[in-house]
């Protein structure tokens, strides 16, 4: 994952000493930068990972990048690799993660059951969140598919623009927000957070549905999310179950950098938010008057000291994946119910009828 850059550094939140890149004083054509974000560029791996710096700097500002020569305006001035922007196992002191290993099913168990408090209140819930492979970084759908779309404006109105196809197909009527006043409520940065939220059950009708999305999805039960960490963890590294407290003494503090901000459960929109038991967050940080979508884990690899935001991850072997479906099935937790689609039901008993005979008879 190469690091977040950003014009005139407007982005350092995501390192104490962060990636630059300074664009030229005048842009004549912005048809040399992605149509989508045109204040935001990535660079390629190439540029990024190589440990020559200098020789990579006048290769990147001389256009030799294939993936960022299109990028005329923009001066390369340094650079961190990967291992410096996202620290290392050794290097998470005073961060706001924490790594927590396991070596089993059962391990898993103990650790999640650390999180129980019968003295929290209902709204002070801990989000849990699955991913096959615990080499993945944080990314919502919306990073993985258009990287460089980072302007909230631009996302609003493409999902504007699908909206009729949408509510044609669904039968459905969704509330958005109106096209005309994008460009206002993303500038607005007081009650941003409440006017964005117009459009959630829109929004997570369209994340449910496979559509590119800005929403990192989160569920309350870390049972449902080691099922979508193991369902489809094929590999022989670890699945990782991330565990996520956004208020643990019922604060907190905004800033000028990257925030995380959260919604749910209370949401009319897709059936599957339910069965999923589903909740979202959006990491957005406010450049140049207006809002800006941005990787959650420059929140989560800050060094600040603050008590918020905080993040397990747990890492469990993938080869223990036949026994967690196994167990998962026992307390009908499966494709079909959490899908509650025909493609569900026929992995449901694929996995019943021959991944876990398979797997007995080994």
């Amino acid at each position: 994952m190469p690091p977040f850059m950003g014009q005139n550094g407007a982005f350092r939140e995501v390192s104490a000493s962060a990636t630059l890149v300074k664009a030229a004083e005048s842009i004549t054509s912005s048809a040399q930068f992605c149509p989508f974000a045109p204040t935001t560029l990535r660079p390629c791996g190439l540029c990024v990972a190589q440990p020559r710096k200098k020789r990579r700097i006048a290769d990147h500002n001389a256009g030799k990048s294939p993936h960022t020569a299109k990028y005329t305006p923009w001066e390369l001035l340094w650079y961190r690799t990967m291992t410096e922007v996202i620290p290392s196992v050794e290097d998470l002191r005073g961060r706001h993660v924490k790594l927590v290993p396991t070596a089993s099913r059962e391990e898993f168990e103990i650790e999640i059951k650390k999180f129980e408090d019968p003295t929290r209140r209902l709204w002070d819930e801990v989000w849990f969140r699955g991913q096959a492979d615990s080499e993945w970084p944080l990314f919502t759908t919306l990073e993985r598919r258009v990287p460089l779309m980072s302007a909230v404006s631009a996302y609003l109105r493409v999902i504007s623009e699908i909206k009729p196809a949408v509510e044609t197909f669904t039968g459905l009527t969704f509330e958005a927000i109106k096209r005309q006043d994008i460009d206002q409520v993303c500038r607005e940065y007081d009650r941003f957070q409440f006017r964005f939220g117009e459009g959630l059950t829109y929004m997570a009708h369209l994340r449910h549905g496979g559509f590119p999305s800005p929403l990192l999805d989160w569920t309350s039960s870390p049972y449902v999310a080691a099922y979508f960490a193991f369902a489809r963890a094929r590999h022989k590294g670890n699945v990782a179950i991330y565990a996520y407290h956004e208020r643990p003494e019922n604060m907190k503090i905004g800033g000028p950098y990257s925030q995380i901000v959260s919604y749910g459960p209370i949401l009319k929109t897709h059936k599957r938010h339910f069965r999923q038991q589903s909740r979202y967050t959006i990491c957005v940080a406010y450049v140049k008057d207006q809002w800006h979508f941005m990787p959650h884990e420059g929140v989560f690899y800050q060094r600040d000291g603050l008590k918020q935001d905080l993040l397990w991850k747990i890492t469990v072997p993938a080869s223990e994946r036949m026994k967690a479906l196994r167990y998962f099935d026992k307390f009908n937790l499966n494709e079909f119910t959490l899908f509650d689609s025909e493609e569900g039901l026929l992995e449901m008993l694929a996995t019943r009828v021959i991944d876990m005979r398979l797997w007995s008879c080994n």
